[in-house]
Parts: structure tokens; C-alpha cells; sequence
């Protein structure tokens, strides 16, 4: 298993190919290459593999978070795969199409004036919102659940000092199809 390790927008991702599917990335993997005081540390690790010819991917992401458990998908984690497909020469870009635990995703890849660097954008979707009324604004509650393929808490008000984050988001993780 080629491993490589990339970084987009604060987020660290371990990355590894197999056209064939061999080498699974198991939960104990995982902890281990992420842990960040006595592993290499990441804030997680992906697997890309062959695509699907029915849903027109190019490749099939499978994504471990650090602590070992499967995630549908991570929208910085997906682009840290696109740089890296195209640095591995599996995908030549600039468009690739991703099949994830989330649905299909389709990335644009472009090279920087940097060698190795590689600016990557995705196509997350249309977001979902999980509490209350479309057209809510759940303000009695401050917060309101966001799934984009994977869940999200927005916290609402005009002074992020007064929100109460901790509660909040051990309130919501519950709520979620993965907590």
C-alpha cells in the first residue's frame, strides 16, 4: 500500500490507491497511522478504488476518520484525494468523478504555479437540512442541523462568545445517521 499525505484548508488526510481493492483500511489502521502523538498523525485516512462503470465514477472513495470509524465523506478530505489521484497519475483531471458512502461527487483539479501543489474544488451538493422548517431560522434554539453527505451543526447568532458550542454539538451528535 503508497501511501501519501496531503492538507487542505486545515484538515490532514492520509491517501492510498488500489485498483484491484486489495489492502482495506481497517479501523485499527486507521487510529494508528492518525494518531497524532505517537502515529504520524492525520485527521484521517482514504482509500481509492476502482469506479463504477453504472454510475460513471472514476474512482470510489472510502474514508476512516481518526478514530477509526467509517465516514460518508469529508469535503476537504475529497479534495486532498483529487491532488493526490492526480500526483499518482491514477486520474489526469481536471475533472473527477468520486463515488462516495455520500453519493457521487465531482471534483476539478488544476496545477498552481507551485510544483506539487494543486488547487481542487467539489461539488458537495445541494445541503440538507435535518431540524425544522426550510424556511426556519431556529433561532429559539440557535443551532440548525446541516447534512451535506455528512453532518454539520451551524450555530446561529449575532456573537459567537454567547454560543454555547460544547452543549450544542453533544446535543446534535445524536441526531445524526453517524453521530
Amino acid at each position: 500500500m503508497r501511501l501519501t499525505k496531503h492538507h487542505g484548508l486545515g484538515t490532514t488526510s492520509w491517501c492510498c490507491s488500489t485498483s484491484t481493492g486489495a489492502h482495506p483500511v481497517s479501523a485499527e489502521l486507521a487510529r494508528a497511522m492518525c494518531a497524532r502523538h505517537v502515529g504520524i498523525g492525520a485527521d484521517g485516512i482514504m482509500r481509492a478504488t476502482a469506479g463504477d462503470a453504472v454510475l460513471g465514477t472514476d474512482v470510489t472513495m472510502e474514508l476512516r476518520n481518526a478514530d477509526g470509524g467509517e465516514a460518508e465523506i469529508s469535503g476537504n478530505g475529497i479534495r486532498c484525494l483529487g491532488q493526490a489521484l492526480v500526483m499518482a497519475g491514477i486520474a489526469a483531471g481536471p475533472e473527477i468523478v468520486v463515488g462516495t458512502a455520500a453519493g457521487v461527487r465531482r471534483l476539478v483539479v488544476r496545477p498552481t504555479e507551485r510544483p506539487g501543489l494543486h488547487w481542487v474544488s467539489v461539488d458537495m451538493g445541494q445541503a440538507r437540512l435535518v431540524d425544522g422548517d426550510a424556511e426556519a431560522c431556529n433561532v429559539d434554539t440557535g443551532r440548525r442541523l446541516v447534512d451535506m453527505g455528512n453532518p454539520h451543526l451551524v450555530l446561529l447568532g449575532p456573537d459567537p462568545a454567547h454560543l454555547a458550542v460544547g452543549s450544542s454539538g453533544r446535543r446534535s451528535k445524536p441526531a445524526t445517521r453517524t453521530g
